[in-house]
């Protein structure tokens, strides 16, 4: 018996990897782990970052302090990171800050960070001061000396948030779009693939092909179908993801999110076009699978090499990365994925200012779909004449 167990499952072995192609999922996932450190890398916001700031007028207690904190005092307010404004009234100060950023990304939230614990940290220098020079005086002034009034400007849209704030709330918007974009696309990609994949080992893909039909119709007629079961099935997703940001945003208070998150048509227009483009670019690499697959098996060893490309735009974003301050290979490498365009574009939900980038990600879109769809149409072309010369084959046995 025991060797009968054996035999069994030494045969189910070998079944399963007698294909060398199933070897590519062993290494998948160390393809995936590496690219996640590297995005890690690159995305990490910068240990050490310059901080200008202008004051509105001298006081050398605060300037000697912004000095020790490796800050440069500039005479610009329009080109500084930080404009300071203060009043003096009987020892307590107030100071209005506005805090100057041109894009969502880890260069300036490491700076909205470093004002912060400046800041901070001059409050209680303050309460120190004064305690030290001039004795005991008023204990509200001592318990809470300097008191902080925040604007935050984006490319000249202004909120009265503390840009961390604003940083903390852009967190849902970061997560979200990469997550449903990701949830669409490897989706999309299965089901297409599962189409093609299914019709071939039920040999219905022959009788299709046989049809009087233009191949622009089958491929066509495979998207459109991945594309609504893949909808379907990611709305519930979307419906997590709402719950999820509802229950975030009451953790930080109930704080309604209306000015964060409202945009205008055009930008609503522009992702919603690049949000189809790069679904129905994945749909077309899984058709493009399914044509390559002889099995389900094998297909779903291709579809995890398709989550990389997919995995590394949504990793970048997940992690506050931003187009504007990568540069090289990495940076040429996210242009060419067509789920980099729609997620960057969400950044102008904030922002409100849309970047070219999006005229670029509609034409390496369609044009790397069309690519994808013009190979899939010579593998269905190469299918038929086999189709041809087999039925000619038969015909010359038969006679």
């Amino acid at each position: 018996m025991k060797g009968k167990i054996t035999a069994l499952i030494k045969k189910d072995l070998l079944d399963v990897l007698r294909d060398p192609k199933v070897y590519i999922g062993f290494l998948l996932p160390l393809a995936i782990f590496a690219a996640f450190g590297f995005i890690s890398a690159v995305t990490a916001p910068p240990s050490s970052v310059p901080l200008n700031v202008y004051v509105s007028k001298n006081w050398s207690l605060f300037d000697s302090y912004l000095y020790s904190q490796g800050v440069t005092i500039t005479n610009q307010p329009y080109n500084s990171d930080v404009v300071i404004k203060f009043y003096n009234n009987s020892n307590f100060i107030t100071f209005n800050v506005t805090f100057n950023m041109k894009d969502i990304n880890q260069i300036y939230y490491a700076k909205a960070e470093a004002l912060n614990y400046i800041l901070n940290g001059f409050r209680a220098y303050y309460r120190n001061y004064l305690l030290e020079k001039i004795g005991v005086v008023n204990y509200k002034v001592i318990s809470n000396p300097v008191n902080y009034s925040f604007v935050t400007n984006i490319n000249n849209v202004t909120y009265s948030l503390n840009p961390l704030y604003i940083f903390e709330m852009t967190q849902i918007e970061e997560f979200v779009a990469p997550t449903i974009l990701f949830a669409l696309c490897i989706g999309m990609s299965e089901m297409a693939a599962t189409l093609i994949t299914v019709e071939q080992e039920e040999k219905t893909f022959e009788v299709l092909l046989s049809m009087p039909l233009k191949r622009y119709y089958i491929l066509t007629s495979k998207i459109i179908s991945s594309f609504i079961i893949s909808i379907l099935s990611s709305m519930f997703y979307l419906i997590g993801l709402i719950i999820f940001s509802n229950e975030y945003l009451s953790l930080l208070g109930g704080v309604k999110t209306g000015p964060v998150f409202s945009v205008n048509d055009l930008i609503l227009l522009v992702f919603i076009v690049l949000l189809i483009i790069s679904t129905v670019f994945s749909s077309s690499l899984g058709i493009l699978i399914g044509l390559l697959s002889k099995d389900l098996r094998i297909a779903n060893v291709y579809l995890g090499i398709i989550t990389v490309p997919i995995l590394i735009p949504t990793l970048f974003f997940i992690s506050g990365g931003s187009l504007s301050y990568v540069s090289g290979p990495f940076k040429v490498l996210l242009l060419l994925l067509p789920p980099t365009y729609p997620i960057e574009v969400t950044r102008a939900f904030i922002t409100r200012y849309l970047t070219g980038y999006w005229i670029l990600g509609i034409v390496v879109g369609l044009a790397e779909t069309a690519f994808i769809l013009y190979i899939a149409s010579l593998i269905i072309n190469g299918v038929n004449l086999k189709l041809k010369i087999r039925k000619e084959v038969k015909n010359y046995q038969k006679s």
